[in-house]
């Protein structure tokens, strides 16, 4: 809960900070989906993720931007069969992993023209939280009525807190933002897709 409570102070510092020297640029808030595809190891025991983000966007001048995000990604349970840690062989029952992550990250972007459809490319670095659920057979045993073997299971429950940085490119369309970015993450690589939409809060002069 320490780190969990440093990222989002780092967070609110972000956009405290920005929104102090916004008072000559253009202001905004984005509210957006997530679709969160791993790839790598990570995919092992992190299924396709879902979740929502909440932005912060300064323009400093009509091509170059500053924005920050985070919010919650809840990634699908993954299976895969028990192995016996007694005798090495595969059983009946599996173990199963699942997910759950909030970024913290702030970057930049470049925009790309200045209307109609805006495309532009940028980079964010920060940190992501994650808390993995684990759920495997503590004890497997013969039922003493049918025979059959049986288990009891055991939930273990980590926390880590890991750097990150990503690689982004995407499509402003009015207040809509459309966007894909690279997340590298240490043993946590993944694809966010993003559909936002942004609210003005103060126009830039």
């Amino acid at each position: 809960m320490k780190r969990l409570a440093g990222i989002i102070t780092l967070f609110l510092m972000i956009l405290i900070v920005q929104s102090v020297f916004a008072q000559r640029g253009y202001l905004g808030l984005g509210l957006g989906g997530n679709l969160a595809i791993v790839v790598g190891d990570y995919g092992d025991v992190a299924g396709t993720g879902y979740g929502g983000t909440g932005s912060i966007l300064y323009r400093v001048s009509r091509e170059a931007g500053l924005n920050a995000y985070s919010g919650y990604i809840s990634h699908s349970k993954k299976e895969e069969s028990y192995i016996d840690q007694g005798t090495g062989n595969e059983t009946q029952f599996k173990r199963e992993y699942q997910y759950k992550e909030i970024p913290a990250m702030f970057g930049a972007n470049y925009i790309f023209g200045r209307r109609g459809p805006q495309p532009y490319l940028g980079g964010h670095m920060g940190f992501f939280w994650f808390e993995g659920i684990e759920k495997f057979p503590e004890l497997i045993y013969l039922d003493p009525d049918t025979g059959e073997p049986v288990a009891d299971y055991k939930e273990e429950t980590n926390t880590k807190t890991k750097f990150a940085w990503g690689l982004a490119g995407g499509v402003l369309l009015g207040n809509f933002d459309l966007s894909a970015e690279y997340i590298h993450v240490v043993d946590a690589r993944q694809f966010l897709i993003r559909l936002a939409f942004n609210i003005p809060l103060k126009k830039g002069s």
